[in-house]
Parts: C-alpha cells; structure tokens; sequence
C-alpha cells in the first residue's frame, strides 16, 4: 500500500521556506492528490481530530490482569493547592490536529510533572472512533500507523529509557456479541505482547499483521465472524522522575503523534 505522505514530513517549517524547498512542496501537494488514498485511512487531513479521543493519564503498573478500561487502571492525580486542597485527575496532555498530516497529544510549553512518587510508568491513549459499522475496516488482515515522539525532560542523566509504543483494539465477537480486548502478540517471544520502543524524533511505521484467522479468547476466527470495533495505540513513558534534593519532579514536556491510521486488506 502506497503511502500519500510520511511522517518524515510532519516536523518540516511551514515557513521561511526557499524556492527548491516550495518547489519540493508543490511535487509533494502533486503527489498526494494524484495517488488515491487507502479506503478507511485516518489521516488527519481535514484539520480536526476526525472523531479520535485521548484517554489519559494512567499508572502503567496499575493495569489489571483483565483490561477493561474500567476504574480498576489507576488514574494519575493531581492535588491544586486551596483550602482544603483539592485532588482531580491529571490531564497533562492536549490532543490537537498538527498541520493537517497528524493528531498529536502535546504538553504545551511548560510541560509537567508528576507528584506521586510512586508513579514509575504512566500511560496515554489514543482511540480511534467506533468502527463496528465502517465497512473499510471490517474483514481486515491487520492495520498500521505511523508515529512519532518528540518527548523528553529537563534533566540529561539519569533518565530512565522508558518511552514505547502498543497495538490494540477492541473486537466483537458475532457469535455471541461480546466485546474483547486485544493486544499484538509479540510472534518472536511467544506468550508475551509486543512493545515497540521509540527513539526520539525517530520515525517509526508500526504494524499489526494477523491473517486470515484472528485470535479471539480461545477461539480462530475468520474476519466474517467478527467485528472490529476500535483501535488503539498505548504511549507509556516515565512517571515520576527525582529532579534533585529537594524530591521534584522533573519536568516532562513535547508531544507524541500519529498519522496515516490504515486497514490493511
């Protein structure tokens, strides 16, 4: 499948541009009209977030052994001073349209960080909307996304490498019309889920390959009898991270993106 644009373009200026770099655009702008899209594509090309939501900000080490987006995975908290004070659920992040090539979850310039010490991993996710009556991403032999990271924080050393990527998505089961949740399988290390891990400002094209037959609980199933639901793709990074004596938090600011979201037939 040919793609119209790569995420290699999402971080290029708009402006200040030379003649060779606009010509460069105008070939690009070309291209992308003259090559069809792949039916059912997010690509994030209308300005909006094309009906995708945010779940934030979750304890990573907090996930039940059954995973059900329920009350169960700890949110992370975040006490505002006042008398008494007050304690609501941390939301960090911004999800936003970036240049009509990309969704983004951004920090805003002055990033955050996290009071609980005892936060090692936190989770964000991004979903996509219910996909159960979208006939391009029904009978599917997998889906891919590119993403990107450009996260970090304020201190150089001691940072713990804990920046990765995850595949899921919910299915219907049409037998029975119950709802699973479903992680990729790692196919090199059988048992265990697969987690790619994000270098940043790298430019990684993820995905999830399954067949014709679709593990569903005990079951193989063939892609008429099942419905896909949603997608998801699972951020995990650093929680807390001791910025010195005084047991501040360092100060975790950039963005994570996705873009060109694809069935695969």
């Amino acid at each position: 499948m040919k793609k119209e644009y790569t995420i290699n373009d999402w971080n290029k200026p708009i402006v200040g541009l030379s003649l060779v770099i606009l010509l460069a655009l105008l070939a690009l702008v070309v291209y992308y009209f003259t090559f069809p899209k792949a039916p059912g594509c997010f690509t994030f090309d209308d300005g909006t977030a094309q009906n995708w939501t945010l779940m934030q900000f979750y304890e990573t080490d907090s996930i039940p052994a059954i995973y059900d987006e329920s009350s169960t995975y700890k949110k992370i908290m975040h006490v505002t001073a006042g008398n008494p004070p007050k304690t609501n659920a941390f939301l960090p992040y911004i999800l936003a349209n970036h240049q009509n090539i990309a969704l983004e979850a951004n920090t805003g310039a002055s990033g955050y960080g996290i009071e609980n010490q005892n936060v090692e991993r936190a989770d964000i996710f991004f979903k996509s909307p219910d996909l159960s009556n979208n006939l391009n991403w029904q009978n599917l032999k997998g889906f891919s996304v590119d993403v990107t990271r450009v996260l970090g924080t304020n201190i150089t050393s001691g940072t713990p490498e804990l920046y990765n990527a995850q595949l899921l998505m919910w299915v219907i089961d049409l037998s029975d019309n119950k709802e699973y949740l479903l992680t990729q399988p790692d196919i090199s290390n059988p048992g265990n889920y697969k987690f790619y891990n994000l270098k940043p400002k790298a430019a990684d094209l993820l995905e999830w390959k399954w067949g014709n037959k679709l593990k569903i609980g005990k079951k193989m199933l063939n892609s008429s009898e099942y419905k896909i639901k949603n997608v998801k793709i699972r951020y995990t990074m650093p929680g807390y991270i001791n910025a010195g004596a005084s047991f501040q938090s360092a100060i975790m600011s950039g963005y994570w993106r996705i873009g060109n979201v694809c069935p695969i037939k």
